[in-house]
């Protein structure tokens, strides 16, 4: 079917809003990037929705986290 692919921090805001929105209910498999490098890594074979919060303040090269730039 579906996918929604998202990045949430330690904070865990973007998964709390993930979460809220009960995506499984509608049959839309959601995965979380993983936030640490020693956690295994996503691999997706499906289409998907990129979800990511931006950061930075303004400055470019810090708006996008390096754990979705990995991903």
């Amino acid at each position: 079917m579906s996918a929604l692919v998202y990045f949430s921090s330690a904070s865990g805001n973007t998964t709390r809003f993930v979460e809220g929105c009960r995506l499984d209910e509608f049959g839309i498999h959601t995965m979380r990037i993983p936030l640490r490098p020693d956690e295994p890594e996503l691999h997706v074979d499906e289409p998907y929705v990129l979800l990511t919060p931006t950061y930075g303040g303004g400055t470019i090269g810090k708006a996008v986290p390096v754990q979705v730039k990995r991903f």
